[in-house]
């Protein structure tokens, strides 16, 4: 049974506080503390290991969560630190994860190049000029030659519109008019002079013959 006594002349038996147990043979019971990695929240009861995604509080009276960002698999861990973060490019907002699929992939347009990650929001957005088409990413993809991307967290690139070329360099990259006289006339072209004999019309999409 779960009692005990370590007193003579007693009416009745105690038992054991949470966070111990009781140990050793009739006439010389006594309690001791949980051995790391497991608890007792009742008293009299036996220690029993920490469920998975869980871990032992110092007392021992009870098990706690593995905290957001983090997760475990093992039964029985001993401390917080034995926690697993989420790897690069995912997040958890969940305590007590019990596998690593249990953290969430950062969506398409984001990434994250840091474990541990607590929250959905802490997921980076691609910065301009770059993309992710793909989830789980930890760093983002700049656009191709010819491409571009003029807003934050998207899942690909553009091309700039007949008449217009693309200027500058990454992260500040713009589609700009062709200049008089030139023309492109297909999307992410360049803009080229017409040819002798010809003219731009106004839209730069073109080259018309001379009348």
């Amino acid at each position: 049974n779960s009692y005990y006594q370590n007193q003579d002349g007693k009416t009745g038996c105690l038992q054991c506080n949470p966070g111990q147990q009781l140990a050793g043979d009739l006439g010389s019971r006594t309690c001791e503390r949980c051995s790391d990695g497991k608890f007792s929240s009742t008293p009299g009861s036996l220690c029993e290991n920490c469920t998975v995604g869980m871990y032992a509080k110092d007392d021992k009276k009870e098990c706690l969560g593995c905290p957001a960002g983090f997760w475990s698999n093992t039964p029985g861990l001993i401390a917080f630190s034995k926690c697993t973060e989420c790897a690069k490019g995912t997040y958890s907002s969940a305590m007590g994860v019990d596998d690593a699929s249990g953290c969430n992939a950062c969506p398409p347009g984001k990434h994250s190049d840091v474990a541990g990650v607590d929250d959905a929001s802490k997921c980076k957005d691609c910065l301009r000029d770059y993309y992710n088409d793909d989830e789980a990413q930890v760093e983002c993809k700049p656009c191709e030659s010819k491409f571009y991307q003029n807003e934050k967290g998207k899942t690909g690139c553009l091309q700039c519109e007949p008449g217009k070329e693309l200027t500058g360099v990454l992260k500040s990259l713009t589609c700009t008019d062709c200049t008089s006289g030139k023309f492109s006339s297909t999307p992410g072209s360049l803009c080229e002079s017409c040819p002798v004999g010809t003219y731009a019309k106004d839209d730069k999409k073109e080259c018309l013959g001379c009348p």
